[in-house]
């Protein structure tokens, strides 16, 4: 028999702990005063505690790509339109454009053929041009960073972890910071509502080492601030603090 116990008391997910924060966000001005002197204090950060747009693993590049045109019908103007968002990428990540006719991976197989997402570039392929940048292109456009929070013109992106470690990539020199950053880089280069804005990539572990902790995190809520059941789960965090 397993222990007796509540599962609020087992529960390990991070996913679980990073939605009841974006709750807890959202629903108290409390809270968001007090992540925001969190921020203003740790990264010189300015948020505005009434503006918070607040994102849960976060596949950005993914969607404004899915955004281009039906994934499912060949146009000129969508085939146009991902052509020279792949070019723009490309060439920021210093590499020819002209390899786009020269690999058959960024191509789909029907007819008429059209550009394959990033995401969906095959690893064999890859692995076949010699070009591991474009791994790491593959792997910004499959990532889903824990959280995204925008207020004004800041963009921090939060990984969260509770007992594991910064993920690394086989055959990479690049973690999943490395990732986010890169996510950042393409945000700002490609999509006119990101241009302006300021990211900040952010590490939410128990120990709060090279980042913030969950102690941090709990230290912004107090008790009349959210609901009981979100309270007594976050409470759950100092098993890991």
């Amino acid at each position: 028999m397993f222990n007796n116990r509540l599962y609020i008391e087992v529960n390990r997910e991070e996913r679980h702990y990073c939605a009841l924060y974006a709750h807890s966000l959202l629903s108290s001005n409390k809270v968001r005063e007090r992540f925001s002197d969190l921020m203003k204090n740790r990264y010189n950060l300015d948020l505005d505690p009434q503006n918070f747009e607040i994102y849960l693993e976060v596949a950005a590049l993914r969607d404004y790509w899915n955004d281009l045109g039906d994934p499912k019908k060949y146009s000129d103007e969508t085939h146009s339109k991902r052509l020279l968002i792949l070019k723009k990428i490309l060439i920021n990540q210093g590499i020819n454009e002209s390899i786009i006719n020269d690999y058959d991976f960024f191509w789909t197989m029907g007819k008429p053929k059209k550009l394959w997402s990033p995401g969906h570039w095959s690893n064999e392929g890859v692995q076949k041009s010699g070009l591991m940048t474009l791994q790491k292109i593959k792997l910004a456009f499959n990532a889903k960073p824990d959280l995204l929070i925008i207020s004004g013109l800041n963009c921090i992106f939060i990984e969260a972890k509770i007992e594991s470690g910064i993920g690394q990539y086989d055959g990479l020199d690049n973690n999943q910071l490395d990732t986010q950053e890169l996510i950042s880089r393409l945000l700002k280069l490609l999509v006119p509502y990101f241009k302006e804005k300021s990211f900040s990539n952010i590490l939410l572990t128990k120990n709060g080492r090279n980042g913030i902790s969950w102690k941090h995190i709990l230290d912004t809520i107090e008790e009349n601030d959210i609901d009981e059941f979100t309270l007594k789960c976050l409470s759950q965090l100092r098993r890991f603090t």
